[in-house]
């Protein structure tokens, strides 16, 4: 038990997803008692810019449930409405595509992950709340206290364990503080919500 609260000390670095474009990483960045924020990774400054500006113009990004869902809520409406056995068969053609889209979907992250490592630079830009001492200062800039900035990571190895970078924090006067860390876990994509508010 002691091990746990030890961990939820550390910082982290989730990553959920792709975005739904395939060029981009949707995730969270936790530095405890430091900063609680949403974060997108990119291969490239431009693609990162294109991403942001896309979630910030308030383009909705669905999850791979709403995507998987859709088709068999349509052919559960219409069993519900008496459909005939025809319509009924559409549903295993609406499964097929399910099935299609999820093979579709793994080769996508697969490529992503592939092409990403040839040159393994992410550049990030996070959105969330700083939460240290500094607050004071930077509810004068932003009362709402959701602050952005941005940074970079970099793995290293075969096996892509360890990272180093760098993180900018305005409203703590951080400009390219140093980071550093190892890729604890490897998870399945995770259909989480993703809020860049």
């Amino acid at each position: 038990m002691a091990k746990n609260k030890g961990q939820a000390l550390l910082p982290t670095m989730e990553i959920f997803r792709l975005s739904d474009d395939g060029r981009g990483l949707l995730g969270r960045l936790c530095l405890p008692a430091v900063l609680d924020a949403s974060l997108v990774l990119t291969g490239s400054r431009k693609t990162l810019e294109e991403l942001v500006s896309g979630l910030e113009a308030g383009e909705e990004i669905t999850s791979e449930s709403e995507v998987e869902n859709e088709p068999e809520d349509r052919a559960e409406n219409e069993v519900e409405s008496g459909a005939s056995d025809e319509e009924q068969d559409a549903e295993s053609d609406d499964n097929a595509f399910v099935s299609e889209a999820e093979t579709k979907e793994k080769r996508r992250f697969e490529s992503f992950e592939k092409n990403s490592f040839r040159s393994p630079r992410f550049w990030f830009q996070w959105k969330g709340q700083v939460k240290s001492n500094a607050e004071s200062s930077m509810a004068k800039s932003n009362p709402e206290g959701s602050e952005t900035g941005r940074g970079y990571v970099v793995f290293s190895g075969n096996d892509c364990r360890s990272f180093k970078g760098t993180i900018t924090v305005d409203a703590l006067q951080w400009k390219d503080v140093s980071l550093s860390g190892w890729k604890e876990v490897t998870m399945p994509e995770r259909d989480v919500g993703f809020d860049w508010k």
